[in-house]
This record gives C-alpha cells, sequence and structure tokens, in this order.
C-alpha cells in the first residue's frame, strides 16, 4: 500500500515585497478618487475623504473614536481642530508612512501629530526640528519643547529647545505662547539655568521677562512673585529705574517691597562695605555669567581659572577641609588660593615653576601627584552639597 503523501512538507510561504507599498499606493488613490470612503474629516473649511480602518491603523486617537461604543463611529463626518495644511501632510503620512516639513509648517504639523497620537510622524517631526531651531520663531520654540518634555522618546528635542529658549530669554518675553502658557515652575527652571545671562541678556532682560510674565495674569500669577523675584539679581540692575521697572503691583507686594528696599540700602553702602556686595550677598549682586580670573597661589604660580560665577572670592586654605584629594591627607604644600561660587570650591595649584618645597614626612606619592598635576596645570574642586573632591582639568 503507498504511503500517504505529507501534504505539510514541502510548505513555502512566497511574498511579494513590493505588494505592502502597492497595496499603500492604491488606498492612497482610493482616497484621492474619494473611492469606498466611509469618513470625511473636517479641518477649518476644508474636507477630507477617508477610510476609517486605515486612520485607525495610523492613529491611536482615530482608532479610539471609531471604536464602538463612540458616537463618531458611526458618524459619516468628524471635526478635528487644527490647520488644513498640517492635516493633509499627517493624512498623506497615515497613508503613505511620508509627508512634506517646512520652517513655516513643522511646528504645526508636530502639535497635530501630537494631538492624533501619530507617534511615528512625530519621531520624524523632531528630526527635523533639530536642524531648524534657529529658524522658528520663539512661540514656535516653546511649543515644540513643550511637547517633547511629554514624551520621553523626544527627551534630545525638549533639552535642545529647552537651551535655546534660555539663550534668547528675552524674546521670551514678547511671545505671546510663552506668556499665556508659562507655568511658574518653568520660568524658575529657566532662571537657574547657568546659561540664561549671556552677552545679549542682561539681568534687567531677565527681570523683564519676569515681569511680562506675571502682569499677563496678574491675579492668578501674584502667588509666585516673591518666589521669582529671589531667582532675579536685582542687585545688578540700575538702582535708579528698579522701582520703576518693577511697578507698583509688585512693590505692594510686603517681601518684594523688602528686597528692594534692602537692595536700595546696601548700594547707597557699597563703597564702605567691608567685604563686596558680590561676596557678601551673591543671590543679588552676583554676575550669572562664566568668570575668568587669575588664580596666584602661596608659592607664586598663576594661570587663568574658568568657573560659574555666584560669587567670585579669594580664600585662604584654613576657610575648608584640608582632606589631600584621593589620599586622604593633609596637604600643607603649595595650595595658596581658591574660587568659590554657589556649590563648589576651586583650589588652584601652581605652574610648571612652582618651587613648592615638602615637609620631611610628606608622601613619596603625594610628591609625584603634586607634579604630575602642576605639569598638567589642574585645579581641584570640592563640592560643597556632596562633600566630596575632584580635579579638573584647566
Amino acid at each position: 500500500m503507498a504511503a500517504r503523501l505529507d501534504r505539510n512538507c514541502h510548505l513555502k510561504k512566497l511574498g511579494n515585497p513590493s505588494y505592502p507599498p502597492l497595496l499603500s499606493s492604491g488606498l492612497n488613490q482610493l482616497r484621492q478618487q474619494s473611492a469606498f470612503c466611509d469618513v470625511t474629516i473636517v479641518v477649518g473649511d476644508q474636507r477630507f475623504p477617508a477610510h476609517k480602518a486605515v486612520l485607525s491603523c495610523a492613529s491611536d486617537y482615530f482608532e479610539g473614536m471609531f471604536s464602538s461604543g463612540f458616537q463618531e463611529s458611526a458618524m459619516r463626518e468628524v471635526t478635528v481642530p487644527g490647520t488644513e495644511d498640517c492635516f493633509a501632510q499627517l493624512l498623506e503620512f497615515a497613508y503613505t508612512g511620508y509627508f512634506t516639513l517646512s520652517v513655516q509648517t513643522a511646528a504645526g504639523i508636530l502639535r497635530m501629530a501630537n494631538y492624533m497620537m501619530l507617534t511615528d510622524a512625530m519621531k520624524l517631526c523632531a528630526e527635523y526640528l533639530c536642524d531648524v531651531k534657529e529658524n522658528l520663531s520663539i512661540d514656535d520654540c516653546f511649543e515644540v519643547w513643550a511637547i517633547s518634555c511629554n514624551h520621553d522618546s523626544l527627551s534630545d528635542v525638549a533639552k535642545l529647545y529647552q537651551e535655546h529658549l534660555v539663550q534668547n530669554f528675552p524674546e521670551c518675553g514678547r511671545s505671546e505662547v510663552f506668556l499665556e502658557n508659562a507655568s511658574a515652575d518653568i520660568l524658575m527652571e529657566m532662571m537657574d539655568n547657568d546659561d540664561i545671562e549671556t552677552d545679549t541678556c542682561t539681568e534687567e532682560q531677565i527681570l523683564q521677562v519676569v515681569i511680562a510674565w506675571l502682569k499677563y495674569d496678574w491675579e492668578e500669577r501674584k502667588v509666585s512673585v516673591a518666589h521669582l523675584l529671589k531667582k532675579a539679581r536685582i542687585g545688578l540692575v540700575q538702582v535708579e529705574n528698579l522701582k520703576q521697572i518693577l511697578g507698583e503691583e509688585i512693590l505692594d507686594v510686603p517681601e518684594c517691597k523688602d528686597m528692594v528696599e534692602e537692595v536700595i540700602r546696601l548700594n547707597a553702602t557699597k563703597d564702605e562695605a567691608d567685604v563686596p556686595l558680590i561676596e557678601s550677598r551673591p543671590e543679588l549682586f552676583a554676575s550669572r555669567n562664566t568668570v575668568t580670573g587669575q588664580i596666584t597661589c602661596h608659592c607664586g604660580g598663576r594661570f587663568l581659572c574658568k568657573t560659574r560665577s555666584g560669587c567670585y572670592l579669594l580664600h585662604h586654605l584654613n576657610d575648608f577641609p584640608y582632606t589631600y584629594p584621593y589620599l586622604e591627607t593633609e596637604y600643607q604644600f603649595g595650595y595658596g588660593a581658591m574660587v568659590y561660587d554657589s556649590k563648589d570650591i576651586y583650589v588652584a595649584c601652581g605652574n610648571q615653576d612652582d618651587d613648592t618645597t615638602f615637609q620631611d614626612d610628606a608622601p613619596t606619592n603625594a610628591k609625584l601627584m603634586y607634579e604630575s598635576w602642576l605639569k598638567k596645570k589642574n585645579f581641584f574642586k570640592f563640592n560643597l552639597e556632596n562633600n566630596e573632591w575632584t580635579v579638573q582639568n584647566q
């Protein structure tokens, strides 16, 4: 009796690699011809025939809309907020996987893609936006940043646009979108950024942005005025202009009035002060800019050191711990000065011609390490918050 043929032994899956794009192209042609369309999307004054199945596959927003139980699932016409041009590009993407971006439309398309939950379109749009931020308005930049902050996959875009907004902070005070939508926390976070003060952004301009934001909705935002004013270095604003810049509403807040009166009083006595105001009250009088200072050590070595501002001070070493970095032994040789800012202490070592002498009992490895650092012109940083040393290269 002949053996029964195993009909599964020669199975082979065959396919046409060009079929998916052909299918996509065919569906798009049907849409353009309004053939077999079962829904019309209304955006602004324009109507877009489409297929619910395609929209649901591309977008979680439409999938939820057309699911059973929602009234839109039975509707032939649905209105979606947005602009016609932006939706047209996203509809093209839903059918073909492609769309066209421009500087004028990119932010709007990202906004609509976010609303419609078109994740893939958002990622592509974000890649494009990383290259054109300099060409966008501050309104658009803030919107791109705000949307990107809500998506982990767009964290790089959020960081890039936050830096851009900080570097163009004065323009934020003229942005309707920023003034309407920025929160007090966002404003304070930007003011804490080291890069907010630049050659084109003075402390007075920073203060003017804060005032513009407060006055945009004073009744709701006045609870934040004292916190925000503490973030501003109002001691750097021309004292004769300070009250006029702030205005009566802000000066009517007792805490703010006290701060301003203190600044005026300190300014009047700054020439007689035992300690410069930049040192004694850095939260009011110290610039935010990077400070470049020449450090002079006890042994005579000199070099330039850069540090973020806060306060620029020279101290003797007996003002802070004498723990030798990494060796945990006391160092009594060669370190004569430091730069201090709000979080870190910077201790300079000398230069290559340093003639430092060591005590007889100084460890040999300490001498070798010290000499190595001298040649590299390094300096140490002691972090006050973390209570730890690191070595910084100049």
